[in-house]
């Protein structure tokens, strides 16, 4: 998947999510050169961080989700899909056979 490569319209699909950042690392001094370099970025384009949805600090055990997906520390499992993902998933599914029942009793097919 490229960002901003390609048409307006692949652009704008593949887009969706590049206000939201993640960055993970092993020291705290890592952390501290890589959100001062952040904060540089931010300000350089006329932005800031959301007071409320801002986290920076250590992760915890059990993990945490991200735009859909489930991140966690274990090495085996580090990233999987969110449980709320699936719960979407499976609604949108539901919803999907609902209308094709209705669409097929409409049409009376067998």
């Amino acid at each position: 998947m490229g960002f901003g490569l390609g048409s307006a319209h692949n652009s704008a699909r593949n887009d969706e999510h590049m206000d939201d950042w993640i960055i993970l690392c092993k020291t705290r001094y890592q952390l501290r050169a890589v959100v001062k370099l952040m904060n540089i970025s931010l300000q350089a384009v006329k932005q800031t961080k959301h007071p409320y949805k801002t986290y920076i600090g250590r992760c915890k055990d059990a993990g945490f989700d991200f735009v859909g997906y489930r991140i966690t520390p274990n090495p085996k499992n580090t990233l999987t899909l969110a449980w709320k993902t699936w719960v979407n998933h499976f609604n949108k599914l539901k919803q999907l056979y609902e209308r094709w029942r209705v669409l097929r009793s409409t049409l009376n097919v067998g």
